[in-house]
């Protein structure tokens, strides 16, 4: 296996302990995956880039004022979720109330959050891993 299939492997592994929304701190997904602290670290800067691509070319698509108010809140909240990863579990009101968003600014996030998730299901599968 080449250094990029372990990379993609622990990634997948890493994104499979948050989905499962047992773990919640970065050392228990660790522990979990069976890589290194350090690892974790790389882990997760790596998704916060990708997913700060995907959240330029939402905010360049923006054309009504409420909807970049949205992607501003979004881009913060983006790595909090990354941290604590079973807030995606809390009801709406919840979320809204601790974030301080509408409850259409809460479900446009977890269609966000279902959408990267199906993304990463289709290059999976289209990279031959037909375990997803």
């Amino acid at each position: 296996m080449t250094a990029f299939e372990t990379t993609i492997q622990n990634i997948q592994k890493v994104l499979d302990a948050i989905n499962g929304g047992s773990y919640t701190a970065k050392t228990q997904i660790a522990n979990a995956v069976e890589v290194s602290p350090a690892l974790i670290n790389i882990i997760f800067k790596r998704i916060e880039r990708e997913i700060s691509v995907v959240d330029k070319v939402y905010k360049a698509n923006c054309t009504k004022a409420e909807e970049t108010e949205f992607y501003k809140k979004f881009s913060v909240l983006i790595p909090v979720v990354l941290s604590n990863p079973t807030i995606m579990f809390w009801q709406n009101k919840y979320i809204s109330l601790m974030f301080d968003l509408s409850t259409n600014e809460v479900q446009a996030l977890r269609t966000y959050v279902d959408d990267k998730i199906r993304i990463d299901e289709m290059i999976q599968r289209r990279n031959g891993n037909e375990n997803v």
